[in-house]
Protein backbone atom coordinates (compact mmCIF):
# COMPACT_ATOMS: atom_id res chain seq x y z
CA UNK A 1 0.00 0.00 0.00
CA UNK A 2 1.34 3.59 -0.87
CA UNK A 3 0.19 6.85 0.20
CA UNK A 4 1.82 9.01 -2.18
CA UNK A 5 5.09 7.63 -2.90
CA UNK A 6 5.35 6.36 1.12
CA UNK A 7 5.02 2.58 1.81
CA UNK A 8 2.51 2.05 4.67
CA UNK A 9 1.86 -1.68 5.24
CA UNK A 10 2.29 -2.03 8.34
CA UNK A 11 1.02 0.71 10.90
CA UNK A 12 1.77 0.64 14.45
CA UNK A 13 0.56 2.43 17.73
CA UNK A 14 1.21 0.90 20.99
CA UNK A 15 0.63 -2.80 20.88
CA UNK A 16 -2.02 -2.63 18.10
CA UNK A 17 -0.91 -3.79 14.91
CA UNK A 18 -2.68 -3.13 11.27
CA UNK A 19 -1.53 -4.91 8.52
CA UNK A 20 -2.51 -3.54 4.81
CA UNK A 21 -1.73 -5.78 1.64
CA UNK A 22 -3.09 -5.84 -1.82
CA UNK A 23 -3.36 -9.56 -1.87
CA UNK A 24 -4.15 -12.44 0.29
CA UNK A 25 -0.83 -14.14 -0.19
CA UNK A 26 0.98 -11.14 0.93
CA UNK A 27 -1.46 -10.32 3.72
CA UNK A 28 -0.37 -14.05 4.91
CA UNK A 29 3.18 -13.56 4.43
CA UNK A 30 3.43 -10.62 6.77
CA UNK A 31 1.37 -12.85 9.12
CA UNK A 32 4.11 -14.99 9.09
CA UNK A 33 6.85 -12.60 9.66
CA UNK A 34 4.44 -11.06 12.67
CA UNK A 35 4.50 -14.75 14.24
CA UNK A 36 8.24 -15.16 13.70
CA UNK A 37 8.80 -11.71 15.17
CA UNK A 38 7.05 -12.56 18.00
CA UNK A 39 8.15 -16.24 18.50
CA UNK A 40 11.68 -14.30 18.62
CA UNK A 41 10.51 -11.72 21.13
CA UNK A 42 8.36 -13.80 23.43
CA UNK A 43 4.72 -11.38 21.92
CA UNK A 44 1.94 -13.82 21.45
CA UNK A 45 -0.60 -12.62 19.02
CA UNK A 46 -4.23 -13.63 19.93
CA UNK A 47 -6.43 -14.97 16.98
CA UNK A 48 -9.16 -14.29 18.92
CA UNK A 49 -8.60 -10.51 18.71
CA UNK A 50 -7.13 -10.52 15.01
CA UNK A 51 -9.71 -9.63 12.50
CA UNK A 52 -9.24 -9.29 8.93
CA UNK A 53 -11.30 -7.40 6.65
CA UNK A 54 -11.61 -6.87 2.62
CA UNK A 55 -11.99 -3.43 1.02
CA UNK A 56 -13.00 -2.84 -2.42
CA UNK A 57 -14.52 -6.40 -3.30
CA UNK A 58 -15.34 -9.67 -2.41
CA UNK A 59 -12.89 -11.72 0.07
CA UNK A 60 -11.99 -14.89 -1.44
CA UNK A 61 -13.54 -17.80 0.15
CA UNK A 62 -11.00 -20.52 -0.50
CA UNK A 63 -8.32 -18.65 0.79
CA UNK A 64 -7.87 -19.10 4.78
CA UNK A 65 -5.62 -16.11 6.55
CA UNK A 66 -3.42 -18.12 9.62
CA UNK A 67 -1.31 -17.17 12.52
CA UNK A 68 0.51 -19.42 14.24
CA UNK A 69 -1.36 -22.27 12.85
CA UNK A 70 -4.77 -20.57 14.20
CA UNK A 71 -6.99 -19.93 11.92
CA UNK A 72 -8.26 -16.16 11.25
CA UNK A 73 -11.77 -15.25 10.87
CA UNK A 74 -13.09 -12.72 9.09
CA UNK A 75 -15.09 -9.03 9.82
CA UNK A 76 -17.70 -7.24 8.17
CA UNK A 77 -16.74 -4.05 10.96
CA UNK A 78 -13.36 -4.41 12.48
CA UNK A 79 -12.39 -2.01 15.01
CA UNK A 80 -8.86 -0.34 15.13
CA UNK A 81 -8.08 2.11 17.85
CA UNK A 82 -11.43 2.80 19.42
CA UNK A 83 -12.85 3.42 15.88
CA UNK A 84 -15.27 0.83 13.75
CA UNK A 85 -14.66 0.80 10.13
CA UNK A 86 -17.21 -0.44 7.50
CA UNK A 87 -15.93 -2.98 4.92
CA UNK A 88 -17.88 -2.18 2.18
CA UNK A 89 -17.22 1.71 2.38
CA UNK A 90 -14.30 2.01 4.37
CA UNK A 91 -15.87 4.78 6.60
CA UNK A 92 -16.32 5.15 9.72
CA UNK A 93 -19.51 3.85 11.83
CA UNK A 94 -20.25 6.82 14.48
CA UNK A 95 -22.85 4.61 15.81
CA UNK A 96 -21.42 3.51 18.69
CA UNK A 97 -19.48 7.30 19.40
CA UNK A 98 -23.41 8.70 18.95
CA UNK A 99 -25.01 5.71 21.46
CA UNK A 100 -21.79 6.72 24.39
CA UNK A 101 -22.65 10.29 23.84
CA UNK A 102 -26.55 9.48 25.08
CA UNK A 103 -25.17 7.57 27.16
CA UNK A 104 -22.80 9.86 29.31
CA UNK A 105 -25.27 13.06 28.60
CA UNK A 106 -28.29 10.44 30.15
CA UNK A 107 -25.81 10.41 33.23
CA UNK A 108 -25.30 13.91 33.41
CA UNK A 109 -29.16 14.63 33.41
CA UNK A 110 -29.99 11.80 35.72
CA UNK A 111 -27.43 13.32 38.42
CA UNK A 112 -28.36 16.80 38.17
CA UNK A 113 -32.56 15.89 38.64
CA UNK A 114 -34.97 18.13 37.35
CA UNK A 115 -34.36 21.57 39.19
CA UNK A 116 -31.09 21.53 37.16
CA UNK A 117 -28.25 24.74 36.22
CA UNK A 118 -29.25 24.47 32.55
CA UNK A 119 -25.87 25.75 31.83
CA UNK A 120 -24.20 24.05 34.23
CA UNK A 121 -25.78 21.01 32.08
CA UNK A 122 -24.50 22.55 28.85
CA UNK A 123 -20.69 22.94 30.24
CA UNK A 124 -20.72 19.44 31.49
CA UNK A 125 -22.12 18.25 28.35
CA UNK A 126 -19.61 20.23 26.26
CA UNK A 127 -16.99 19.09 28.59
CA UNK A 128 -17.14 15.67 28.91
CA UNK A 129 -19.99 14.22 26.11
CA UNK A 130 -19.07 16.13 23.39
CA UNK A 131 -15.06 14.62 22.69
CA UNK A 132 -16.75 10.86 23.00
CA UNK A 133 -18.99 11.91 19.84
CA UNK A 134 -16.10 13.57 18.23
CA UNK A 135 -13.46 10.89 18.32
CA UNK A 136 -11.53 10.50 15.19
CA UNK A 137 -14.14 12.91 13.32
CA UNK A 138 -10.97 14.28 11.75
CA UNK A 139 -11.16 10.96 9.58
CA UNK A 140 -15.42 10.95 9.32
CA UNK A 141 -16.59 10.57 5.48
CA UNK A 142 -17.23 14.06 4.32
CA UNK A 143 -20.83 11.99 3.65
CA UNK A 144 -23.86 14.01 4.72
CA UNK A 145 -24.95 10.83 7.10
CA UNK A 146 -22.12 10.88 9.70
CA UNK A 147 -22.04 14.25 9.96
CA UNK A 148 -26.10 14.36 10.46
CA UNK A 149 -26.08 11.60 13.29
CA UNK A 150 -23.81 13.40 15.41
CA UNK A 151 -25.41 16.80 14.81
CA UNK A 152 -29.08 15.23 15.73
CA UNK A 153 -27.50 14.04 19.20
CA UNK A 154 -26.18 17.69 20.00
CA UNK A 155 -29.41 19.26 18.60
CA UNK A 156 -31.07 17.12 20.84
CA UNK A 157 -29.14 17.07 24.23
CA UNK A 158 -29.62 21.44 23.91
CA UNK A 159 -33.65 20.28 23.46
CA UNK A 160 -33.71 18.43 26.68
CA UNK A 161 -31.57 20.51 28.72
CA UNK A 162 -33.81 23.62 27.91
CA UNK A 163 -37.17 21.71 27.50
CA UNK A 164 -38.01 22.64 23.99
CA UNK A 165 -40.39 20.90 22.07
CA UNK A 166 -38.47 18.12 19.90
CA UNK A 167 -39.12 20.30 16.51
CA UNK A 168 -37.43 23.29 17.52
CA UNK A 169 -34.32 24.22 15.53
CA UNK A 170 -32.26 24.66 18.42
CA UNK A 171 -29.42 27.02 16.79
CA UNK A 172 -30.42 30.05 18.96
CA UNK A 173 -29.42 27.91 22.03
CA UNK A 174 -26.41 26.70 20.58
CA UNK A 175 -25.09 30.31 19.90
CA UNK A 176 -25.85 31.79 22.85
CA UNK A 177 -24.28 28.76 24.80
CA UNK A 178 -21.30 29.14 22.91
CA UNK A 179 -21.01 26.20 21.09
CA UNK A 180 -20.81 25.21 17.48
CA UNK A 181 -22.57 22.98 15.04
CA UNK A 182 -21.32 19.27 14.24
CA UNK A 183 -20.50 20.86 10.69
CA UNK A 184 -17.93 23.16 12.47
CA UNK A 185 -16.20 21.51 15.34
CA UNK A 186 -15.79 18.94 12.78
CA UNK A 187 -14.08 21.53 10.42
CA UNK A 188 -11.92 22.90 13.23
CA UNK A 189 -10.58 19.72 14.50
CA UNK A 190 -9.22 18.95 11.16
CA UNK A 191 -8.01 22.24 10.40
CA UNK A 192 -6.21 21.40 13.88
CA UNK A 193 -5.04 18.37 12.98
CA UNK A 194 -3.52 19.31 9.87
CA UNK A 195 -1.96 22.25 11.41
CA UNK A 196 0.23 19.68 13.71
Amino acid sequence: MYINKLFACCILYADDILLLSSSCHGLQSMLHICNECGKKWDIHFSPVKTQCVTFGGQAPRQFNLVIGGNSLTRSSKPKYLGCTIKSGSCELDISPAVGKFYSQFNNIMAVLGKQKNEMAAVHLMKSYCLSSLLYACEIWSSKVSSVHSANVALNNSFRRIFNCCWRENPKMLLFYCCALPIVHNVDQRRILFYKS
